[in-house]
């Protein structure tokens, strides 16, 4: 879902404001002023500060250390000085760049402050802090090491097999660390140990893209919790507090940073509505069927009570099906949600020429069984009224489900592009690719009849020496499923393709992704429908105030106009124009057959009949 900030999101959203008060605002006029709002140059520090009120390029102060006083450092004096002081130890803020590298009997009052200044003192040199090694007397620890996070060394393979996922090696065996050890005294911590040389490559000025430096501030955690509540996607979510933030350079966390956040937020959302999923979505379709009675829902279970299949429609998508049953596409090649089960989509053509959902379920798995159970409880969901026509690919068990429940009736056909796009593959080195698509051509598309391809097919095997090729003989053996000449008589709504279901799966991508849990999953899915829904209304409302011009002035086309919907208007505005082209001329008449000619007026194309 695109977030356009010329369109109005939304007039009942709240926000909240900067003394943490909850006000009604536009999120239109929200956004706009965050966005066109300047940035603060702070003089004092030399750090530009943001819109949020926290700085960018820094490490969150609130995490290291809790403290918000910031004193400014005295970079001129000793080491000690700055251990001791709250400058360095109390204060995390990154604005330090000065920190004297440690040496042998630095002292610390806590542990937790020798493990601040070393984060700061590797966060300004360009290196991670790993806890390497931690020797504990009594449950009292006695012995500290703050080694570099490059110190593991690289693990190698000497099994001679490429690995399945290759992961890039982040130890090096870097030897750079401090140790440091408890006195019984006053229980401070020493320094006993010191080495500050590194066996690969510093970085400072990308330190914050370090995995233990880098942070989501608490300003825009909330930001992403309130999007995602909202209902943007992740990525739009993510980009809109990236952009917001000033950009990529200027964030202290990746994308993968905020995802991580966003599936967080969700599961805990989940534990605190109860932790059970399936007890969620069919709460959530209970209280759909409270607002839509003609909602319908079903599902089934395996002999453990484990949930498996999930069948729902809403009452507008059946309402639909009453009229533009004619043909359906059914496909199942989207898979999004966080349990890989396969998304079933029952699609079809409304009167706009628009591609419309008329239900959906989620299987366990793509076998016979569970298509013959979907397809059921699609024919239960539709009061029996069983389509004319069904359009699939060349899925088994999709083709046995169709057949058992539609039965006879329904016509089934292929999606000709999986047959078409393989077709000049399989001829081998025979012609090139121009000459092969005019084959194609003329013997799929320009046979008017099933004669007519059966002559041209054998005598196209011949020409490329394929006449016991098993492939072709097959595809061959079902041609009352693909070729055109075989399905004219049956009306498609212009379908021969399931294009119409791929590319409504690229529309569900916005709304979709495959972590989702089955309650969010279905909500964002009825989202994502009535973005359809609306389509449709604004197509009505088009077709009804505002009417394409007339080319002539016939009163068949004046009848078109008023009949059809703008879209479907022009398809036939075209073929009547074509029509006023055409001239019929008689030229005789024997034994009661009458031979007419006729002829493209511009063209001069003739055909005798």
């Amino acid at each position: 879902m695109d977030f356009d900030l010329n369109e109005k999101a939304g007039d009942d959203l709240w926000l909240e404001n900067s003394n943490g008060e909850m006000d009604e605002v536009d999120i239109y006029r929200h956004f706009e002023e965050q966005y066109r709002a300047n940035e603060v140059l702070n003089d004092d520090v030399g750090v530009r500060e943001n819109i949020y009120g926290w700085d960018l390029n820094v490490e969150a102060i609130e995490e290291l250390n809790g403290l918000e006083d910031q004193v400014e450092t005295d970079v001129n004096g000793s080491v000690d000085d700055q251990v001791e002081t709250d400058d360095v130890i109390s204060d995390g803020d990154d604005r330090i760049h000065n920190l004297s590298p440690p040496v042998v009997d630095d002292l610390f009052e806590t542990l937790e402050e020798a493990c601040k200044y070393y984060e700061l003192f590797g966060k300004q040199s360009g290196f991670g802090v790993f806890k390497r090694s931690n020797h504990k007397n009594k449950d009292l620890s006695q012995h500290y090491t703050l080694a570099c996070s490059k110190s593991k060394k690289p693990k190698t393979s000497n099994e001679g097999r490429i690995p399945k996922r290759r992961r890039a090696v982040v130890g090096t065996g870097c030897k750079a660390c401090i140790k440091l050890k408890n006195t019984d005294i006053t229980g401070s911590w020493v320094v006993v140990e010191v080495c500050l040389e590194h066996n690969h490559i510093l970085q400072p000025e990308s330190s914050f893209l370090i995995s233990g430096y880098r942070y989501i501030p608490k300003r825009l955690q909330d930001l992403l919790n309130f999007h995602e509540e909202q209902g943007l996607s992740v990525a739009a979510n993510i980009n809109l507090v990236i952009k917001g933030a000033g950009g990529y350079l200027r964030c202290p966390f990746t994308k993968k940073d905020a995802r991580n956040h966003i599936d967080k937020y969700r599961r805990n959302k989940l534990q605190a509505l109860g932790g059970d999923d399936c007890h969620l979505i069919f709460e959530y379709f209970q209280n759909k069927q409270t607002i839509d009675r003609n909602f319908f829902y079903t599902y089934s279970c395996t002999s453990d009570s484990r949930l498996w299949n999930i069948f729902w429609s809403d009452g507008r998508s059946r309402a639909a099906y009453k009229y533009f049953h004619d043909v359906v596409v059914v496909d199942a090649t989207y898979l999004t949600n966080r349990y890989d089960m396969p998304l079933v989509l029952f699609v079809g053509v409304n009167h706009h020429g628009q591609t419309i959902i008329f239900a959906c379920a989620l299987l366990g798995r793509e076998s016979e069984d569970d298509y013959k159970w979907c397809m059921s409880r699609f024919l239960q969901c539709m009061n029996n009224v069983k389509p004319a026509g069904v359009l699939t690919d060349q899925c088994p068990s999709i083709e046995l489900g169709v057949k058992h429940v539609f039965g006879e009736e329904t016509v089934h056909r292929y999606c000709s592009w999986h047959i078409l796009h393989k077709l000049p593959t399989k001829w081998g080195n025979v012609g090139n690719k121009s000459e092969k698509t005019k084959w194609v051509k003329s013997v799929v598309y320009d046979s008017q009849t099933r004669q007519e391809f059966e002559q041209k097919w054998l005598s196209l095997m011949v020409k490329v020496g394929k006449q016991n090729d098993a492939w072709f003989k097959g595809i061959y053996a079902m041609r009352e499923r693909w070729v055109p000449a075989f399905l004219s008589t049956q009306f498609w709504a212009g379908m021969t393709t399931t294009q119409r279901v791929e590319s409504m799966n690229a529309f569900l991508n916005a709304y979709l992704t495959r972590r989702e849990s089955l309650k969010h999953f279905v909500s964002s899915f009825e989202e994502a429908l009535g973005n359809i829904w609306q389509r449709e209304n604004t197509a009505d409302h088009d077709s009804k105030f505002r009417a394409h011009k007339v080319n002539s002035e016939l009163p068949m086309e004046y009848q078109y106009q008023s009949t059809y919907t703008n879209e479907i208007f022009l398809k036939v505005q075209d073929q009547f124009t074509l029509c006023m082209n055409l001239s019929c001329n008689f030229v005789n008449e024997q034994d009661g057959d009458v031979l007419y000619v006729v002829s493209d007026c511009w063209q001069n194309n003739f055909q005798t009949f």
